[in-house]
C-alpha cells in the first residue's frame, strides 16, 4: 500500500467530486493513474464497488498491473480479455459473473480449455465474444449449450459458419439462456440452435442471407418458446468484396414471416434491418404496408415496438416513393403509433432505432407518414451514431452540420461515398508526381477560408471516404470537426502536397485505415508526409503474387514503419485469403522478405493472425509513458473534467 502523504491541489477536492471525476474514466484508467498517487486515493479506489464493475485484463506492462489485479480481484465482476497470451488464473476472481473476449488474435484449443474448464465458467451469467474472427465455434457452442452451466446471456459476434448437421450433434438444452446475439451464415440454422433454449426471451441474429431453398422447416420445437424480442439484420460477410447487395425474394420472406409468427403470442418487439439487401419490386411485403399488416403484423397481438429499415432499388424509390409511404398512412399504423419515413432509397420506421442512417443529406429531402413528427418528436434521430451520404456538389455542408447538431447529438462517424463512376480513378496509379505538386485551380472556387464556429460538430471523431478524392468541400468538413482523429480511406486520392489540407491531416489523424487494390501511388510514396501524427494504421488490400505490386506495398509498409515516429501498431489485412491454398504466414513471406532492408525487427514485433500481419512497436518493460497514447492526454482531460465539475458544484 502506498504511504505517500503529500498534499496536492487534487487532495483538496471532496470525495463527491473525486467520484464525479471517476465516472468519466474506465476502471483501468482510474487505477493506472491514481492507484499509487497517495493513501487517500488508494482507499477511495478499493472501497466503492461502482468503479470495479468491469476490468480489462491488460496486455502490456503486466508487471505494474500484477499487484493491482491481485488486490482488487475479489471485487471484479466483469473481466474483459484482449490478448489470450496474457493469462491469469480465473480462480482469483471469486465474484466474476461475466467474461467478454475482445480479441483479433487466434485462440488455441489449449487456451480455450483453460477458460472453459474452470469451475468459474459454470458460474458465469454472461459470456461475449466480440471480434472479427470465429474462435473454435463448435467447441464453444458445446460449452454454452450445456445444462451444467448457468449462463444467461451469450453474445457471439464473429460469423458462425455451420454447414453440416454434426455441428449440432453435441449440443444440449440450456434452461438458463434467455438472451442470444449471433451471426450466422444462413437463417436455417437458427431453427436448430434455439430449440436448445426453451426459456429464450431475447434473440438478435445477423445473417448473410435468408435463402429458404423451398424447404419446409419443423417449427414444433419452437412453439413453446415465449420469445419477447426479435432482431434480424442482413449483413455482408467481412471478406465480401462485391458491390451489389443481396436481393430478397418473396418466397424467402414467406418462410421468414412464418418463423416470426411462431412467437405471435409473446413477441413485444420486432426489428427488421435489411439495408444490405435490395427490394426491387413494389409487390414486396416489406414495402407494402397493407400486405405487411395482413401477412404478419395483425397476428402479433402483443407487439408494441416495431422497427423497420429497408433498402429499395433506385427505380422503385424514384418512381413510387410517395406511393410506398402512403400505404403506411393508415389507421392500423397510427393506432399502434408506428410511423415511417422515406429518404432517397431507404424506408424506415420512426423514431429511428438504428445506429446508422443511410443517404442522409438534409431533413427537407425526407418524407414522413406523419407530417408533424419532426416538430412533435425532435429526438427521433437521437440513436444515430453514423450517417452515410453520397458526395455531390449540391450538398450544403453548413445545412448538413446544422441538421446533425440539432437532431443527432450522439453522431460519431460520417461516411461519404463518391459516385461509382469516379471510384475507378484511384485503382490505376493515382496522380503522377507533377499532379502531386500542382494544385487543381478549377476547384478553388468552392473553397471556404472561414467557417462559423457554431457549426462545429464536436461529437464526430471518424470520417470514412469512399472513391474520388479529398477535395475542397471535404477539407471544409474536416475543419468543422474539431475532434476528428480517425480517417478511413477506401480507394480515395490524397490531396496535392501544396494543399492546406495537409496540415489538418497531420494535426488530427491519429488512427488511419486505408483500403485499396494496387494504388493510389502517392499514398505509397508520400504517406508519412500526410499522417505524421498517426498512432494506429491499418491497410487492407488483395493478396497477389505480382512482384512489382509486392515491391510497391513493401515500400508503403517500410516507409510508414521508418518515418511515422508515433506509430504504435500497423496491421495489414487481406480481402481474399480464401483464394490462397497455403498458410497465412506463407502468403505474407514475399512481402516480409522485402522489409529486411528497413531493420524493422529492432523496433517492431511481427504477429501473424489469420489473414493479417501486425507490426507492434516494442515497449520497454518499465516505460509506462509509452504504453498508450491515451495516457499522454489523460491529465489534460482530467483538468477539463475538474473545471466542469467545479462549475457544476458552485451553482
Amino acid at each position: 500500500m502506498c504511504k505517500n502523504e503529500s498534499k496536492t491541489w487534487l487532495d483538496r477536492f471532496p470525495t463527491e467530486i473525486v467520484h464525479e471525476i471517476f465516472d468519466y474514466l474506465s476502471p483501468n484508467d482510474i487505477f493506472y493513474t491514481f492507484f499509487y498517487f497517495n493513501e487517500r486515493f488508494n482507499t477511495l479506489l478499493l472501497h466503492p464497488q461502482c468503479h470495479l464493475n468491469y476490468f480489462e485484463l491488460p496486455s502490456t506492462d503486466f508487471q505494474f498491473w500484477r499487484t493491482i489485479i491481485y488486490t482488487v480481484s475479489s471485487k471484479i465482476e466483469t473481466l474483459i480479455i484482449f490478448d489470450p497470451s496474457i493469462w491469469i488464473s480465473l480462480n482469483i476472481f471469486s465474484n466474476l459473473t461475466s467474461i467478454i473476449i475482445k480479441s483479433s488474435s487466434d485462440w488455441t484449443y489449449l487456451q480455450l480449455e483453460l477458460l472453459f474448464n474452470r469451475k468459474h465458467f459454470q458460474r458465469l451469467h454472461t459470456f461475449k465474444i466480440i471480434g472479427p474472427y470465429s474462435i473454435e465455434t463448435k467447441f464453444i457452442l458445446t460449452k454454452v449449450f450445456h445444462p451444467e452451466n448457468v449462463l444467461q446471456i451469450f453474445h457471439y459476434q464473429p460469423m458462425i459458419h455451420l454447414r453440416y448437421q454434426n455441428n449440432f450433434r453435441d449440443l444440449q438444452t440450456n434452461f438458463h439462456l434467455h438472451s442470444l446475439i449471433l451471426s450466422l451464415n444462413h437463417f436455417k440454422y437458427i431453427y436448430q440452435l434455439i430449440q436448445y433454449t426453451p426459456n429464450l426471451k431475447y434473440l438478435n441474429i445477423q445473417l448473410t442471407n435468408i435463402y429458404s431453398f423451398n424447404r419446409e422447416y419443423d417449427l414444433s420445437n419452437l412453439m413453446k418458446i415465449k420469445l419477447e424480442k426479435l432482431y434480424i439484420t442482413l449483413r455482408k460477410e467481412e471478406e465480401e468484396t462485391k458491390t451489389s447487395d443481396y436481393v430478397i425474394f418473396e418466397t424467402d420472406l414467406a418462410y421468414l414471416i412464418c418463423f416470426i409468427r411462431t412467437f405471435s403470442q409473446s413477441l413485444i418487439c420486432l426489428s427488421l434491418n435489411f439495408t444490405n439487401s435490395d427490394i426491387d419490386s413494389l409487390e414486396s411485403v416489406l414495402i407494402d404496408g397493407e400486405k405487411f399488416k395482413i401477412q404478419l403484423l395483425q397476428y402479433l397481438e402483443q407487439l408494441k415496438d416495431f422497427h423497420l429499415n429497408v433498402k429499395l432499388s433506385s427505380y422503385t424509390t424514384s418512381r413510387h416513393s410517395y406511393k410506398i409511404l402512403s400505404i403506411f398512412e393508415t389507421s392500423f399504423y397510427f393506432d399502434h403509433h408506428w410511423y415511417f419515413g422515406i429518404n432517397s432509397y431507404y424506408l424506415y420506421s420512426l423514431p429511428y432505432k438504428y445506429d446508422e442512417l443511410y443517404e442522409f443529406d438534409h431533413m427537407k429531402c425526407m418524407k414522413f407518414s406523419d407530417r408533424t413528427l419532426l416538430q412533435s418528436k425532435p429526438s427521433i434521430w437521437f440513436k444515430v451514431k453514423t450517417i452515410r451520404l453520397v458526395r455531390t456538389e449540391e450538398v450544403n455542408i453548413d445545412d448538413l452540420i446544422q441538421s446533425c447538431k440539432i437532431h443527432m447529438p450522439y453522431l460519431q462517424t460520417i461516411k461519404i461515398r463518391k459516385y461509382y463512376r469516379t471510384d475507378s480513378i484511384s485503382l490505376h496509379g493515382g496522380r503522377n508526381r507533377l499532379q502531386l505538386i500542382e494544385r487543381n485551380s478549377s476547384k478553388l472556387k468552392h473553397k471556404r477560408l472561414l467557417h462559423n464556429a457554431d457549426l462545429s460538430l464536436n461529437t464526430v471523431t471518424c470520417v470514412h471516404l469512399t472513391g474520388g478524392e479529398i477535395e475542397d468541400e471535404i477539407e471544409y468538413l474536416f475543419k468543422v470537426l474539431p475532434n476528428l482523429t480517425h480517417l478511413i480511406l477506401e480507394n480515395t486520392l490524397l490531396p496535392p502536397l501544396n494543399s492546406s489540407l495537409i496540415s489538418i491531416l497531420q494535426e488530427k489523424v491519429q488512427r488511419l485505415d486505408v483500403m485499396f487494390s494496387i494504388g493510389p501511388m502517392e499514398f505509397i510514396e508520400m504517406s508519412y508526409m500526410y499522417f505524421s501524427n498517426v498512432r494506429y494504421a491499418q491497410f487492407t488490400f488483395n493478396l497477389t503474387t505480382n512482384d512489382s505490386i509486392i515491391d510497391i506495398r513493401s515500400k508503403l509498409i517500410g516507409n510508414c514503419l521508418k518515418n511515422l515516429s508515433k506509430l504504435i501498431n500497423l496491421k495489414i489485412y487481406t480481402i481474399n485469403p480464401k483464394f490462397f491454398s497455403y498458410g497465412d504466414k506463407a502468403a505474407f513471406e514475399p512481402l516480409v522478405a522485402r522489409l529486411s532492408q528497413y531493420d524493422i525487427d529492432k523496433n517492431y514485433k511481427m504477429i501473424y493472425i489469420r489473414n493479417s500481419l501486425s507490426f507492434h512497436k516494442k515497449t520497454p518493460v518499465h516505460d509506462r509513458s509509452s504504453i498508450s497514447f491515451f495516457h499522454d492526454f489523460l491529465l489534460t482531460s482530467l483538468f477539463i473534467v475538474l473545471s466542469s465539475t467545479i462549475v457544476y458544484y458552485m451553482k
